[in-house]
This record gives structure tokens, C-alpha cells and sequence, in this order.
């Protein structure tokens, strides 16, 4: 590549050396974009060979050496996975997975049963025992309403004598209750005697025993289910037998705390609890003493009110009760039975999916797949070795002849160079900035001076606009802002830019003042703008962005206290807002209405006013409306 990059230069330099005789001879614009261009072949000529010459001085890096080292090491890593694979390959399937797809087979066997039971169980949802529940539920229900109004009605006529009496005994009763409470804080305080815990060391044998018991009955289920390990009975009888060990071992470890509790002697907490518990039976003497002062005291309005509630209650629930059992009766549901016949059609798939894959299991190794596991591991190992010889080379360095070469290559495309760029100099006129060339005014053969204007040039990056500003306006407008610039020759076509200098001196015409302004547009892409183009420009003086905004017309009020009328409800009603810019149509609301709020416009009509809503508000933004954004008053 460094010595087709020499030629290369050369033969640049060749095409360059006579592209500047010929320009000794009257030039034409061929000749002069020629020559310019045998110049910038020849300088990417002298690059290529200044960089092909370091190139050859330091000709591999530490970078490229540690990416060489890195390469290696990957090639070697490419060489074990791809060994891996053709292990796998050649033993695709374990014992595990072997196992793992039969199981998944019986699982798929057991989902099929699930779903046909489900499927079953749609056809034939209710059963005479189901419906005999409903009929009881309805008798319930009836049963429940029948008591709620016999609850009313003793809600009305609270209290008998036989009432009273019975509040009576409760009071006594509670009397009662304080002493066996405090009988038993007494039990508490002295809690087991020697008999007792002898009864409790009885249960613990008891319990034990149980537990043996049960973990024969367990292994027993195990080694049956173990047997024949697809009978979901004997599956289902172990998890019996495993539910049953737990809970034999539960009744043993209770056992042992109770008899670890009467060892223990008097529980603190049990006499506090015993405390407690007297406390509550003082309580609850207390509430039958104010019971039976309430029996006394005539029927609570209240109580009466709550059981009508509940007398509502027991009828709702008796309808709902009736028709479940009409529900019930109807039969089965056509929509019910569809889905669980898709169930039963996923669960087959599924099971032919799981035998389909345990096929594929037993049936071993693919041939094809190993051919192609032993092919990378070829192609990895000869990637290991071009890894390997690159990076002997680059350890070696750089070749002396090759440097040597590309230095001498690089001298000469430079001194070519030099001497093609001396000459093309005096050959070529050069302009002050880059440009278009807008007009010639001289012609060949024609005498010149150094005041002559040989062309006129334009340069197309920079476009400007003039514009006029009135007195009123111009106090509004600063250097920056933007502006949007429309063209009469181009009315589909807007162009952006920005205010660059504004006149300090105004011009006087019929007594009317104005000031020149000066706009910088960015130069449309493939439009072509010509000089004298007439321009309609728009100042952005002010922005608001995705504001609220009503029309101007709807304003009402002063200036310093501006309202809106608002219809609600089918009715009109004024609201103090707080205002911000306008544009004379349209104009922001900072406070006082939201969006969505229907507001009164005032319309003037051949000497008459009609009252009339928008459609609700806009949110504005997009940058403003057309004209600049609104003038803050």
C-alpha cells in the first residue's frame, strides 16, 4: 500500500508539473482547477507517505501488541468453547435431563386429568346435594328474616318482667364470675398438683407413641408411592400420611411444654393473666348492674333503628339466596363448558409437546450437529494460529529497508510539491473570501489598471435583510431577538433569524420618523435568494409558551381590574382574572379561570349585541402566535 501511495504521488506530481506549463500559455478555467487539483493530490500524496514512513519507523504499538496478546488469548478461548460444544454435542442429554423430561411428561398426563375434571365438573356444576344446600340457604335466609323482625319487635317491646329478672340473674352470675376468678388467680398462684403432672407425663408417652405410629404409616405410603410412582392416589395417600407425622409431632412437642409448663411451678404471666381476668369479671359485673339499670330505664331508639337495619339485611340476603337456587336449577353454562374444553385442548398439546421432547431426548447426538461442532473447532484453532503469527510479527519491529524507502518517498513528493505549488502561486489569481462570482467586467484583451473592478463577488453564507422600524416600535425591539422572514417571490417559504443591529439615528419623511434595522437570516438549503427580493419580517418581541389564553374580546372590567364572565351551569357569572401578554386577539390568563371553562364573548352585529361561548380554552405554545408573540402591557 505505501509503494501504490508513492506512485500514486508521483503521478500526481507528473499531472501537476504539466498542468503548470500549460499555464504559462493563455489560462482557461479548466486549466486552473486542474492544476489546483494536482496540488491537492499531491499533498494527500506527501500525508500517505509521511504516514506510511512513521508507520514503517514505529510500525506496531503497545496498544497493538496487547491487542495481538488479547487476540491470542481469545483465539484460545474460541479453541475451548468450541471443544465444549462438540462435548455437548457428542452427549447432548444427561441422566438429569432425562429425568427432567419424563417428569415433565407426567406433569403434562396430570394436567390433561385436571382439566378434563374441570371440564366435567362444567357440564354437571350443581349436583342434588348442591341444590339441597341452595333450598337450605333459602331456608336460612327465611329463617334469618323471621328472626331479625322477631329482634325488632323485641327491640320495640324490650323488656319483660322476665327480662328484668334475667338481668337480675346476670348481675348475680357475674357476682359468681368475680369469685371463680378469683379462684382461679387462687389456682394460678398454686397452678399443679403431684397428680397432675403425672397425667402430663402420661400424655407425653401418649404422644410419642402417635408419632412412631405415624412414621411407620409414613414410610410404608413412601415406599408404595416409590413402587408405582404415577398412581396419584398413593401420591396423595403419602401426603395424608406426611400431614399426619406433622401433626403427631406437633401434639408431642405441645405435650412436652405442658409438662416443661407443670415443672416450671407458678407462671407469672398466668397469675397476671388470672389478675386480668378477675378484672374483667368485675367488669362484667359492672355491665350487668348497667344492663339491668337499662332494661329499667324503657326500649333505646337506637336499638330499634339498628334492627330494622338488620330486619333490610335479612331480606337482601334471602333474595340473594333465591337466586342462587334459581341459578342453580337453570343448568349449565354454555360459555363455562366452551373455556374448559380449551383447557382440556391445551393440556394435550402440551402433553404431545413434553413426549415430543423426551423423543428427542432418548433419541441421542445429532450427527449433522457434531460435523458442525468439529468444523469450528477447526476454524477456531487455524484463528488461533494467524492470532499467534501476528503477534511473533509485531514483536520483531520495523524493517530498516522499508523505513529507509518510504523516507526517500516522502523527500521526493515534498520537493515536488514545493516547486508545483511556487509555480501554480504566480499563475493564479486569488480571491479576498470565498464566494460567488456575481459578474465579470472585463473581457481578454482588454487593457487594465490596478483600479480596475475585474469582478464582483457574493458571498451566499451570509444573507441579510433591511427593514424599517417605526418610532412607536422600535423601543420594543433589541439586537438578538428572532424574527420569521416571509419573501413575496417564495410565499410557501419561512426563513429564521435574528435582529444584528438597529440604527441609533432616525430618518425623517413627512414628518414621519423611522429607523433602519439590520435582520440576519440563516441561509435556506437548495433555495436560491437573489439580491432586492422584497421581505415581510416579524419581531419576535415577546414569547409565551403553552399558556392559558382567552379572547381579547371576552375581557371585561378596568385595566387594573379585569373580569370574565364565566357560564356555569347554564348560567352567566363574572370572575376577577389576573392577565398577562396579548397580542390584541388573543390574551394570556394567569389566575382566575382553568382550562375546560366555558367563557362569554361579547360580539357587536348591525347595531345590536348577541352573548355567545367558545368551545372551552387552548393551551398555547409552539412559540407563540403568528406576529411575534403577544406585548406585555
Amino acid at each position: 500500500q505505501a509503494e501504490a501511495a508513492v506512485t500514486a504521488a508521483k503521478v500526481a506530481i507528473k499531472t501537476a508539473q504539466d498542468n503548470l506549463e500549460k499555464a504559462q500559455n493563455p489560462y482557461i478555467e479548466s486549466d486552473i482547477a486542474q492544476a489546483e487539483a494536482a496540488v491537492t493530490a499531491a499533498k494527500v500524496a506527501i500525508k500517505t507517505a509521511q504516514d506510511n514512513l512513521e508507520k514503517a519507523h514505529n510500525p506496531y504499538t503497545d496498544s497493538d501488541i496487547v491487542q495481538a496478546e488479547a487476540a491470542v488469548i481469545a483465539a484460545k478461548v474460541a479453541i475451548k468453547t468450541a471443544q465444549d460444544n462438540l462435548e455437548k454435542a457428542q452427549n447432548p442429554y444427561t441422566e438429569s435431563d432425562m429425568a427432567q423430561a419424563e417428569a415433565a411428561v407426567t406433569a403434562a398426563r396430570v394436567a390433561i386429568r385436571t382439566a378434563q375434571d374441570s371440564l366435567e365438573k362444567a357440564r354437571n356444576p350443581y349436583t342434588e346435594s348442591d341444590i339441597a344446600q341452595a333450598e337450605a340457604a333459602v331456608t336460612a335466609a327465611r329463617v334469618a328474616i323471621k328472626t331479625a323482625q322477631d329482634s325488632l319487635e323485641k327491640a320495640q317491646s324490650p323488656y319483660t318482667e322476665s327480662d328484668i329478672a334475667q338481668a337480675e340473674a346476670a348481675v348475680t352470675a357475674a357476682r359468681v364470675a368475680i369469685k371463680t376468678a378469683q379462684d382461679s388467680l387462687e389456682k394460678a398462684r398454686n397452678p399443679y398438683t403431684d397428680s397432675d403432672i403425672v397425667q402430663a407425663e402420661a400424655a407425653v408417652t401418649t404422644a410419642e407413641v402417635a408419632v412412631r405410629a405415624a412414621q411407620d404409616s409414613w414410610w410404608q405410603a413412601l415406599i408404595k408411592s416409590e413402587a408405582d410412582p404415577e398412581n396419584p392416589q398413593k401420591l396423595l395417600d403419602l401426603e395424608q400420611k406426611q400431614t399426619q407425622l406433622a401433626v403427631a409431632r406437633a401434639n408431642l412437642a405441645r405435650a412436652e411444654e405442658t409438662l416443661a409448663e407443670m415443672k416450671a411451678g407458678a407462671d407469672p404471666l398466668d397469675i397476671e393473666q388470672k389478675q386480668k381476668q378477675v378484672a374483667v369479671a368485675q367488669t362484667g359485673l359492672a355491665r350487668a348492674e348497667e344492663t339491668l339499670a337499662e332494661m329499667k330505664r324503657g326500649p333505646d331508639p337506637l336499638d330499634i333503628e339498628q334492627k330494622q337495619r338488620q330486619v333490610a339485611v335479612a331480606q337482601t340476603g334471602l333474595a340473594r339466596a333465591e337466586e342462587t337456587l334459581a341459578e342453580m336449577k337453570r343448568g349449565p353454562d354454555p360459555l363455562d363448558i366452551e373455556q374448559k374444553q380449551r383447557q382440556v385442548a391445551v393440556a394435550q398439546t402440551g402433553l404431545a409437546r413434553a413426549e415430543e421432547t423426551l423423543a428427542e431426548t432418548k433419541a441421542g447426538p445429532d450427527p449433522l450437529d457434531i460435523e458442525q461442532k468439529q468444523k469450528q473447532v477447526a476454524v477456531a484453532q487455524t484463528g488461533l494460529a494467524r492470532a499467534e503469527e501476528t503477534l511473533v510479527d509485531m514483536k520483531a519491529g520495523a524493517d530498516p529497508l522499508d523505513v529507509a524507502l518510504k523516507q526517500l518517498d516522502a523527500t521526493s513528493a515534498q520537493a515536488a510539491l514545493d516547486d508545483t505549488l511556487k509555480k501554480l502561486e504566480m499563475s493564479t489569481v486569488v480571491a479576498p473570501f470565498g464566494g460567488i462570482v456575481a459578474s465579470v467586467n472585463i473581457e481578454a484583451g482588454q487593457t487594465v489598471n490596478a483600479n480596475t473592478v475585474a469582478m464582483e463577488l457574493v458571498d451566499p453564507s451570509v444573507i441579510e435583510v433591511s427593514a424599517i422600524l417605526g418610532e412607536f416600535d422600535v423601543s420594543q425591539v433589541k439586537e438578538g431577538q428572532k424574527v420569521v422572514v416571509s419573501l413575496d417571490a417564495l410565499p410557501d417559504l419561512e426563513l429564521s433569524g435574528e435582529v444584528s443591529a438597529i440604527s441609533v439615528v432616525g430618518k425623517t419623511q413627512s414628518g414621519v420618523v423611522s429607523y433602519p434595522v439590520t435582520i440576519r437570516v440563516t441561509p435556506p438549503s437548495g433555495v436560491q435568494l437573489r439580491e432586492g427580493m422584497s421581505a415581510i419580517a416579524t419581531i419576535m418581541v415577546q414569547e409565551a409558551n403553552n399558556v392559558l389564553v382567552i379572547p381579547s374580546e371576552a375581557i371585561g372590567g378596568t385595566t387594573n381590574n379585569p373580569t370574565v364572565r364565566v357560564m356555569v351551569n347554564g348560567e352567566s357569572q363574572t370572575r376577577t382574572v389576573k392577565l398577562g401578554v396579548s397580542d390584541g386577539v388573543s390574551t394570556e390568563v394567569l389566575s382566575g379561570l382553568q382550562e375546560g371553562d366555558e367563557v362569554v364573548v361579547q360580539v357587536a352585529t348591525a347595531g345590536t349585541t348577541r352573548q355567545g361561548s367558545t368551545g372551552g380554552f387552548q393551551v398555547f405554545g409552539g412559540g407563540g402566535p403568528p406576529g411575534g408573540g403577544f406585548p406585555r402591557d
